[in-house]
């Protein structure tokens, strides 16, 4: 604890799930025990897991005023993004050019999506209107058909079958006859959750007249045309989109892998440095998705809490993914317990408690639906 405070200073950089989740779980397990500063560089939360299917008609992401979170959290909030950190200093510097002293810092920035194919329309870095666009073109007979691409590394596939299934009902319902393919590095539809939900998936995605290309990567693309690898199969006048890669953000003054990832342990802290943790897709964890990155923000806030004396057992980082496929005729709940994201027990049923959020945060999910309900 700094000299000349009487409580432990945490400051929080982010403004996605990580970063609020955070906050608002370091106010629900210190209450009065932390000075916590969020800096945030975003007026406005949007879930980014609910804003695929906006565009083609699908439910509005809900969206939720980054400092009315932060004073629920009771946290000072700085508009603002990390630039650098000084950690023998223990002070961050921001890209406006503040320096700001912390106890303890929690980098929960995300990762820089990246455009993988050359031309293609790429999910987080081309406006969400463009994906609908795509498809309109393609219903106007320019093309033959749209190919969705799930490229390898650290992703998350859900959104590309939530675009493949909203594009072919999207091209079904102006009537006309084209082919919605995606192309997956997985070796199984949506394999990180097991057979059952497996199995449910490609029943769903043939239903709606998806093509399915599993354990395929892209291994040219121009033309409107795209070839697979290792099959050395064309998909000849398709328009193509894509999930985007991820680059980690390679924080100056803080260790980072070859992409740019920070390297954590089972508590989110910085492997090599002092008080520093880094939780969501900041951090070194393959797969990047919202209710992991909750959940990796709950056992670092006990953690911190604890340290700032707060009466509480420690949390023990045993993750369930939890997520939902939207664009089928109903919708699907998965969940998974991997072991270190190694191995996975599978089951496919409804998300006990879930809330109008996309994402299960506890806390976030708890806010935005409070918010929600304040202004209707």
């Amino acid at each position: 604890m700094s000299a000349g405070r009487g409580r432990l200073r945490a400051v929080v950089a982010g403004g996605g799930v990580a970063a609020l989740e955070m906050v608002l779980a370091l106010e629900a397990d210190a209450p009065g025990l932390l000075d916590v500063v969020l800096v945030a560089p975003d007026a406005e939360y949007v879930e980014r897991a609910g804003s695929v299917v906006e565009p083609f008609g699908g439910r509005p992401a809900v969206r939720g005023a980054t400092a009315s979170l932060a004073d629920l959290a009771a946290a000072h909030l700085v508009e603002d993004a990390l630039a650098a950190v000084q950690p023998h200093q223990r002070t961050m510097g921001t890209a406006g050019g503040r320096e700001l002293a912390y106890d303890v810092l929690v980098v929960a920035t995300g990762a820089t999506p990246q455009r993988p194919i050359a031309g293609a329309v790429t999910f987080g870095v081309d406006a969400h209107e463009a994906l609908a666009d795509l498809v309109r073109d393609v219903a106007e007979d320019y093309d033959d058909g749209v190919a969705i691409v799930v490229p390898p590394g650290p992703t998350w596939p859900l959104p590309a079958y939530e675009l493949a299934l909203f594009a072919a009902g999207e091209l079904k319902g102006m009537r006309r006859t084209k082919r919605v393919v995606l192309v997956t590095s997985e070796s199984r539809p949506l394999d990180l959750f097991g057979d059952e939900a497996s199995a449910e998936a490609a029943e769903i995605l043939r239903a709606a007249g998806v093509d399915l290309r599993t354990g395929s990567v892209v291994a040219g693309h121009d033309a409107g045309r795209l070839v697979l690898a290792p099959s050395g199969e064309e998909l000849a006048g398709v328009r193509v989109a894509s999930l985007p890669t991820l680059r980690g953000p390679a924080v100056p003054g803080l260790p980072a892998d070859e992409h740019g990832f920070l390297p954590v342990d089972d508590q989110g802290r910085v492997i090599g440095v002092e008080d520093v943790h880094a939780i969501g897709d900041a951090a070194n964890w393959p797969l990047k998705q919202g209710s992991l990155a909750a959940q990796q923000a709950a056992v670092a806030a006990r953690h911190i809490a604890r340290r700032a004396g707060a009466d509480l057992p420690a949390a023990e980082w045993a993750p369930v993914i939890e997520a939902t496929l939207w664009g089928a005729t109903h919708d699907l709940h998965l969940r998974a317990r991997p072991s270190m994201l190694r191995t996975v027990t599978e089951l496919a049923a409804p998300a006990a408690g879930q809330t109008t959020t996309k994402v299960h945060a506890r806390h976030l999910s708890a806010a935005l639906d409070r918010a929600k309900e304040e202004h209707r």
